[in-house]
């Protein structure tokens, strides 16, 4: 009676014992089949795309002819410019070693070099005041916004008299920045200034 009682004993614990390692190994396997499920929904990184310059170095070109022929701002009158074929070497620490002229390549072609950069300059009666107009091309596309424009006046320490015969503002318009320079023998007009730029942004967005 004992031995019976001591043989069921011993197949119940190994009964309890079979279940428990069973059900162990079942829930050991979910979160390998949940972790599988996951890294099936990782999707793959995107390589950047090139940037595409907005304006191309053609259209570049004809707009510097048509801010030479279309800019009006009463009292001046286009004196001269960068025209015909211009290079300017430049070092090649001033370009962080990316080329050693203006131009779009950076090479010097004598018959016909693509520079990226282009000056107009306008002039009143008096001949005493002069707006130099730089229109410089890059390949990436830029915020259309002003860049720099700020009095340069009150300044502790200078000489205020100079400092009052140039006026420069400096903006982007997509691949483009342009710079207008007031210089004058006597004081600047910073209303004509801005009237130049507003001349140069109607032109360009139309």
């Amino acid at each position: 009676m004992k031995k019976l009682i001591f043989t069921a004993q011993v197949l119940l614990v190994l009964f309890l014992i079979v279940g428990c390692s069973t059900g162990n190994g079942k829930a050991s396997k979910e979160p390998s089949k949940q972790a599988s499920k996951v890294s099936q929904t990782v999707q793959p990184t995107q390589s950047a795309q090139p940037t595409v310059c907005s304006i191309s170095y053609n259209q570049f070109e004809i707009i510097f002819d048509r801010l030479k022929n279309e800019i009006k701002v009463d009292g001046y009158k286009y004196l001269s410019g960068s025209e015909g074929d211009n290079v300017t070497i430049i070092d090649p620490i001033l370009t962080f070693g990316k080329r050693t002229n203006l131009t779009l390549d950076g090479k010097f072609d004598t018959s016909h070099p693509l520079t990226t950069q282009e000056t107009l300059i306008f002039a009143n009666k008096k001949n005493d005041r002069y707006f130099l107009i730089k229109m410089s091309y890059t390949k990436t596309d830029l915020d259309n916004d002003i860049i720099n424009y700020s009095s340069e006046g009150g300044y502790k320490g200078t000489n205020e008299a100079l400092i009052k015969k140039s006026d420069l503002a400096i903006f982007s318009y997509k691949n483009l920045i342009f710079t207008v320079l007031q210089v004058d023998e006597k004081a600047v007009d910073t209303r004509v200034t801005e009237a130049f730029m507003k001349e140069i942004i109607k032109i360009i967005t139309k």
